[in-house]
């Protein structure tokens, strides 16, 4: 019942929360049968929320068992179909309770339900697949012993995020084909560890295939701005926020393949041409898309956008008050940030359907059902004045580039030139 009712609001949430959601692979996802989606792990809950609204069936999620203590929180996480699983950590006491968590997702599975599963089993945010564990093999073997369910599928699905720490920034959401449990049950008659580990290491090669690998964080940093420059040049219209198709993730995964692969005096030659323009931006007060777009008429844009954010202000005025108790819960009570973006997320969603259910109640006494149109008003116009504020800061970004001297605007300018011919391999050296 939870469930059905937090989906579609979730859902909405997340269409104002990113700027972009990138689908694809999600028909490898069967519409029935026992299957497990197997995830990577960035940030703390962002990815099982993300997967419950970016296909059609419903999840039951394995999470951390230690948010299982209040019964009032037990029932209320188990009405949102999540199922604990314990670590070391948690104590010896605690992990005896798994064999009761690896029976219900038997159960699970017999029913032909889909289950949803954090691979790595532990949360760290970069851009890197780390070592997966066997839990996923484990719970589809589990089933067949159990249950002879010998037709459960593992998809991969893999989450790559612009910045996970932030919000109105893009995502990218990928599915590989499945992994069928028939195929290895031979090798598990003979040696059930051998095709528990096969599973493991194929899940892993699949999941690779899904996701923006960078191997350490300074190559992540470059990286991520030169798939800033990129994406630029790509021009991704501000509609639809929802885009199928796998095109940005091939684009990054190869700009990261690419720069991993180079010659230590090459990266190092490509890494300070692209954080002195990086720094030049920053100490101008610009962005890359002014730089791109620094020779365009923005005037018309200016008044039609800042016009839409006059028109827009009452539904800023309605919708402010949730999002800044929320943004200052976050700031001040969240410490880890894995943890940020998730908690700023349901904050700025738990409240805000607070707040309307309460305006809708008070407003309904008075005005009976009328009140529902201006809170939908109020709603689009809470949207259109996020959009319109962006485009706002681009053009004051382009102003400012253009007043920029005419030294620094000449170096920024060749600086991504050279940046581009880089990416677009058209040139192999810089000058």
């Amino acid at each position: 019942m939870l469930y059905a009712f937090v989906h579609p609001i979730a859902k909405l949430g997340f269409r104002i929360f990113y700027r972009h959601i990138h689908v694809h692979g999600i028909e490898n996802i069967p519409d029935s049968g026992p299957v497990l989606i197997a995830a990577n792990h960035p940030t703390a809950f962002i990815e099982p929320c993300l997967a419950a609204c970016s296909q059609k069936r419903t999840l039951n999620f394995i999470v951390r068992g230690d948010i299982f203590k209040n019964p009032f929180y037990i029932r209320l996480l188990k009405s949102l179909h999540l199922i604990p699983i314990f670590r070391f950590k948690d104590g010896y006491a605690n992990l005896k309770n798994n064999q009761e968590t690896f029976r219900y997702c038997n159960e699970v599975l017999k029913e032909r339900k889909a289950i949803f599963i954090l691979a790595e089993g532990r949360t760290i945010q970069e851009k890197k697949l780390r070592p997966i564990q066997k839990g996923a093999a484990r719970m589809a073997f589990g089933a067949f012993d159990a249950y002879g369910i010998n037709d459960t599928m593992i998809v991969p699905m893999g989450f790559t995020y612009e910045l996970a720490n932030s919000w109105r920034k893009d995502v990218m959401i990928s599915c590989g084909k499945p992994i069928y449990l028939k195929d290895y049950l031979a090798e598990y008659n003979e040696n059930p560890n051998l095709a528990i580990q096969a599973i493991t290491d194929e899940l892993a090669n699949r999941l690779r295939e899904r996701i923006v690998n960078i191997d350490n964080k300074h190559d992540e940093i470059v990286c991520d701005q030169l798939f800033e420059i990129s994406k630029n040049n790509s021009k991704i219209p501000i509609f639809p926020i929802l885009i199928k198709g796998n095109q940005q993730l091939k684009t990054e995964q190869n700009i990261a393949n690419k720069f991993m692969l180079l010659e230590d005096a090459k990266k190092q030659k490509i890494t300070t041409l692209v954080n002195n323009y990086s720094s030049l931006l920053k100490q101008t007060n610009t962005q890359d898309c002014s730089v791109l777009n620094s020779n365009k008429n923005f005037f018309l844009k200016f008044i039609l956008y800042s016009v839409l954010l006059l028109i827009s202000l009452p539904g800023v005025l309605f919708n402010i008050l949730p999002v800044l108790i929320a943004r200052t819960i976050a700031s001040k009570k969240v410490y880890v940030k894995e943890f940020q973006a998730p908690v700023l997320f349901a904050l700025v969603t738990f409240l805000s359907l607070v707040w309307h259910l309460f305006i809708m109640l008070l407003g309904g006494i008075v005005f009976g059902l009328k009140i529902i149109y201006p809170l939908v008003i109020f709603g689009i116009m809470g949207f259109l004045s996020v959009i319109s504020y962006e485009q706002i800061n681009k053009i004051f970004a382009q102003m400012r580039f253009r007043n920029c001297k005419a030294e620094q605007k000449e170096i920024l300018i060749s600086s991504r030139k050279k940046i581009v011919e880089y990416i677009n391999n058209e040139t192999d050296e810089f000058n």
